[in-house]
């Protein structure tokens, strides 16, 4: 009895009440696609920025001073693999020098030309010095009688998939030039620490190494959300308007079907169902749209770029929107019963 009455109520052409809920029902649909869209681009780019940086420059987890073979064993499923690295001036360059075993490494690097034998530079650099020798300035202590000069051979030339924010600060050596150094154990495939600590192992998340950026895509995320959520607090005034014009018309109707025996909490479960019935009618038609923006997007983007792009559609997002939303029509139509109680059935029934 409850959900019929709804369903009647919630597109009645009384009083110009459906074309009230139909532009709530787009407004909503409209704010809830264009959230859900915007969101899911922001996140396949964050997420693809991230995995790159994971990938090429803050490992998953990186361990220090721990043998690589203890921690292939505690991570059997994991990409595990040994470096060092140090900060250098490089031909006028502020640098990173990262040493590696080519054989092991995977660190995403591309090799454009050369071997590992010796300095692989990033293509920044060759279009400066060639496969020139370069100097390396290298403060191996606490002062300036520590500073080293060293010369090395440059054997190749790399790229990797973080082009500019990344290969212009790193130069790569073998391993066996590295001098005494903390080892460093890189860990891909994982994030979880437990097992490092349970063992006393000191270790770096790719969060912490990337907490700036981390916490700045965050902040993108929150800021875009609240300013998106000004879309569904215009949808919230215009719901807000009707459900008092709706329990307004509904008065006389209201005491009637009291009237007629049925109880009270029956009568305003209806009233609140053909709200939520609404609202949940124009979440699921912004879903749809969302997921066929979203298609659309993937086919243009993977023409353009080459390859393939799968915008994923946001699902926490939505269910968030959800709640929000149905909480604000049910806490709206609770508040209005509240008034609607305080009428006198006699009055409504006379007009009083």
């Amino acid at each position: 009895m409850i959900l019929r009455i709804a369903l009647r109520y919630s597109f009645s052409r009384m009083n110009r009440h459906l074309g009230r809920s139909v532009r709530i029902m787009l407004s909503l649909a409209f704010s809830t696609a264009v959230l859900i869209v915007v969101l899911s681009v922001m996140d396949y780019l964050q997420n693809t920025r991230l995995s790159g940086i994971r990938d090429i420059k803050s490992f998953d987890l990186v361990v220090k001073d721990a043998p690589v073979d203890e921690i292939k064993k505690l991570y059997p499923d994991c990409t595990v693999f040994q470096y060092s690295e140090e900060m250098a001036l490089v031909e006028g360059h502020v640098m990173n020098v990262r040493y590696i075993d080519s054989d092991t490494y995977d660190g995403g690097l591309e090799l454009l030309a050369g071997d590992f034998s010796s300095a692989v530079i990033p293509y920044s650099l060759f279009i400066e010095n060639g496969f020139s020798d370069i100097s390396m300035n290298v403060l191996h202590g606490s002062t300036l009688r520590d500073l080293k000069t060293l010369s090395y051979t440059v054997s190749g030339v790399y790229a990797t998939g973080l082009g500019s924010s990344f290969d212009p600060s790193y130069l790569f050596l073998p391993a066996s030039s590295a001098s005494e150094q903390n080892a460093l154990v890189a860990i891909k495939g994982s994030d979880d620490g437990s097992a490092l600590e349970s063992r006393g192992y000191q270790y770096t998340t790719w969060k912490e190494s990337e907490s700036t950026l981390y916490s700045a895509f965050l902040l993108e995320r929150f800021m875009m959300v609240f300013v998106l959520s000004f879309l569904f607090l215009i949808t919230f005034f215009q719901l807000r308007q009707e459900i008092r014009d709706f329990f307004f018309i509904k008065r006389r109707e209201r005491v009637e079907l009291m009237v007629l025996g049925m109880e009270e909490w029956r009568i305003y479960s209806s009233f609140t169902l053909s709200f939520v019935i609404l609202v949940f009618a124009a979440l699921f038609l912004g879903a749809g749209a969302s997921l066929l923006i979203l298609h659309l997007f993937s086919l243009r983007l993977s023409l353009l770029s080459y390859l393939p792009v799968e915008l994923k559609f946001s699902v926490s997002s939505f269910v968030l929107v959800c709640i929000c939303m149905m909480a604000v029509s049910v806490i709206s139509c609770f508040f209005r019963i509240r008034k609607e109680k305080g009428k006198n059935p006699l009055e409504v029934l006379y007009g009083r």
